[in-house]
């Protein structure tokens, strides 16, 4: 049985978010992280994949937030 054609990623991210109040106060906010990812791509014809994986997410900083997740989806490429 095979799994398919294993990729992995890293991935650095920065995101930043602004809040306006409406009455004159804004919020703003900017937050650092990093993903990896680990997955397959399994083969179902010659353009498209079943693609799964597991992510994992981790904040920097002040951002101390962490998930973990998988993912499973259709991937199509053009040859």
């Amino acid at each position: 049985f095979s799994f398919g054609n294993g990729y992995f990623g890293l991935h650095y991210l920065t995101t930043k978010n602004e809040t306006d109040w409406g009455n004159g106060d804004t919020y703003s906010d900017t937050s650092d992280s990093f993903f990896i990812e680990i997955g397959a791509l399994k083969g179902l014809n010659d353009f498209v994949y079943l693609d799964y994986g597991i992510n994992y997410l981790k904040g920097t900083g002040d951002n101390k937030s962490a998930a973990l997740s998988f993912g499973i989806g259709v991937t199509t490429f053009i040859k």
